[in-house]
């Protein structure tokens, strides 16, 4: 496990722990929800994720969640040819730094930000990668829910394909998808 994996949920954990201790209802706000994303080369993945806001109308807001399995793949290497045949599992943990808008009066907000990636391929080798998101949503008193998108791209390397002496040298990874996000803020 790099250290990047490691610090990064560390951080976001110190941060919710100070943030609990200074909640108060005018400005820091937490939340857990359940999410499913669907990306341009895989297919849908199931996931948790927890936030935590700051402010009033205008907020800092910092999200995790993880999507475990993204597999079904449709992947083509790099100059052409297709790897139906091979299941390339993926993890992606996106971490999000955002600024959330309430819109007038009403329960509606929209947010937008950038993330960091945390990836993990199973047969292979993938770096983390960067990207951005935007997304809309309603809340109602405790319960929210809210649909985005996510813009980001990855390169797997070293790809083990069905066959033991064959390697693909590098596989481009589309994870550009939309998602929708349904939890409980307190």
């Amino acid at each position: 496990m790099s250290i990047k994996r490691a610090l990064i949920p560390t951080l976001l954990l110190f941060a919710l722990a100070e943030a609990g201790s200074a909640a108060t209802e005018s400005g820091t706000f937490f939340s857990l929800f359940a999410s499913v994303y669907t990306a341009e080369d895989y297919s849908k993945a199931d996931g948790v994720g927890f936030r935590v806001a700051f402010g009033g109308a205008v907020q800092l807001e910092l999200t995790a969640a993880y999507y475990t399995t993204f597999d079904d793949s449709d992947l083509e290497l790099e100059g052409g040819g297709d790897l139906r045949g091979v299941d390339v599992e993926l993890d992606v943990i996106p971490v999000d730094v955002g600024v959330r808008f309430k819109v007038g009066e009403g329960p509606i907000y929209v947010a937008l930000g950038g993330s960091d990636y945390l990836l993990d391929a199973d047969g292979g080798n993938v770096d983390d990668e960067t990207g951005f998101y935007g997304n809309f949503g309603v809340q109602f008193s405790h319960f929210f829910a809210e649909a985005g998108y996510r813009e980001v791209d990855g390169t797997i390397d070293d790809l083990v394909l069905t066959d033991p002496l064959l390697v693909a040298p590098e596989v481009d990874i589309g994870l550009s998808g939309f998602f929708v996000n349904v939890g409980w803020r307190f």
